[in-house]
């Protein structure tokens, strides 16, 4: 996604010292974190790692990061954080594999989530558009 390791990436910094919440990966742009990513051993349940980032995307409440992706290398899921009765979650939006015929959702999210197209409102737009929550917007943010 052509983000510098050494300027935009924290990698694996607690978000709650006390509850030991750790993302592999935090995208930042300066002090503000744009999104997470998760990364488990190829060929992981990724479904069962679900719960991780709903917990990721509850600790990241000041100010909220609002995407998330988790991965195995080869399987990307794509998240929006959004709240449900006050309660954060982790809503997918688009997914993909670089090992089966590649989506155009898939391959737009990339483009959307890289260095220099990132535009959390534009992004937070097209993920509620691709799972009809479209006029939603900005409940969870």
């Amino acid at each position: 996604l052509r983000y510098d390791v050494v300027t935009d990436m924290q990698f694996e910094r607690p978000i709650n010292s006390e509850k030991g919440e750790i993302p592999d990966i935090v995208v930042v742009n300066g002090k503000k974190r744009l999104f997470f990513v998760e990364i488990k051993k190829i060929g992981s349940d990724l479904s069962k790692a679900e719960g991780q980032l709903k917990r990721y995307f509850k600790m990241m409440d000041r100010p909220p990061v609002r995407f998330g992706i988790l991965t195995d290398g080869i399987r990307w899921n794509f998240y929006l954080r959004r709240l449900r009765s006050g309660i954060p979650e982790a809503v997918p939006f688009a997914s993909g594999s670089v090992s089966d015929k590649v989506s155009f959702g898939f391959l737009d999210a990339l483009d959307q989530m890289e260095r220099g197209n990132f535009n959390a409102d534009t992004l937070e737009e097209y993920a509620l558009n691709l799972v009809g929550m479209a006029k939603t917007r900005r409940t969870g943010a």
